[in-house]
């Protein structure tokens, strides 16, 4: 390829990066490359969840269902460059419901699930698919109708939910040039969320909800 400069006549001309020397060469490959990963037409980010698998653990008197999730993080390289030790880190939020016996309430609490990984290469005009850590949510529920219990304070159904992820994308080259991208689903995970939320697994105050208070 060629580099285009701006003569100081407002003239625009395209060279060859050979006329310059070794260290600005480096400097215009590292360029070119941050500027294909910033643009996003060049360089395209997107995931979905999927379901791993499910499975019940049922008695007389509590249902049990859970589902193993994950996210799928899809990174497309449509440049005609490579892009080189690329840096991924992303936060999956979700929310646990738990009966609380003490109080009689069912307890909300927001949980998050922090993961990084290295990514060697990403060859040009190529995709790859990279599997976040999974996550387990639980769906409970009393059998009222068979059974009771002798303080009155039957357990409320509760449900896990899931609330997105948060990817960030980090790019740095050997010159020290260094480009950062957020890929945020929902796009309402940015505004919910800050990155500084993520090394905690749960470190927020639980929210509580009155029984009787369904979703």
């Amino acid at each position: 390829g060629k580099v285009e400069l701006k003569r100081e006549n407002g003239k625009r001309v395209k060279v060859k990066p050979s006329v310059f020397v070794e260290e600005d060469q480096q400097y215009i490959t590292d360029w070119g490359s941050l500027e294909n990963f910033r643009n996003e037409s060049s360089f395209k980010v997107d995931c979905k969840k999927s379901i791993l698998e499910k499975w019940r653990e049922d008695s007389d008197v509590h249902q049990r269902g859970y589902t193993r999730m994950a996210y799928e993080i899809l990174l497309e390289n449509k440049s005609a460059q490579a892009l080189s030790d690329l840096k991924v880190e992303y936060r999956v939020y979700y929310d646990k419901e738990r009966n609380n016996n003490s109080t009689k309430k069912v307890d909300t609490i927001p949980s998050i699930l922090p993961g990084s990984m290295e990514i060697q290469v990403v060859p040009p005009s190529q995709k790859i698919s990279k599997t976040t850590h999974s996550i387990v949510l639980e769906k409970y529920s009393y059998n009222i109708s068979d059974y009771y219990r002798v303080d009155g304070a039957d357990p409320e159904s509760t449900q896990d939910e899931l609330r997105g992820i948060w990817i960030r994308l980090t790019l740095e080259s050997d010159s020290g040039q260094r480009v950062v991208r957020d890929l945020c689903e929902p796009s309402s995970v940015r505004k919910k969320y800050t990155w500084s939320d993520a090394p905690a697994t749960s470190n927020k105050k639980e929210k509580r909800r009155k029984k009787g208070n369904r979703r």
